[in-house]
């Protein structure tokens, strides 16, 4: 990986909607409307991500709350 592309990556990173990320299934965590991804905090809410199409086992991955970038 060239430092062009490390630069470019942590760019992206940087631009990502801040945590947390909380993931709320359907039928798990309430019993209607569609599985979701909650950003940001009760003060400072972004945009929700709402999938198509996703197993609830991957929207809730444990490697996903796990992972953090560090710079």
């Amino acid at each position: 990986m060239t430092d062009l592309e490390l630069k470019n990556i942590i760019e992206i990173c940087n631009k990502a909607t801040p945590a947390p990320w909380t993931s709320y299934i359907e039928g798990r965590d309430f019993d209607s409307g569609s599985s979701f991804i909650m950003t940001g905090e009760e003060e400072n809410r972004d945009y929700d991500i709402e999938f198509i199409s996703i197993k609830p086992e991957d929207q809730d991955s444990s490697q996903w709350q796990e992972m953090q970038f560090h710079y």
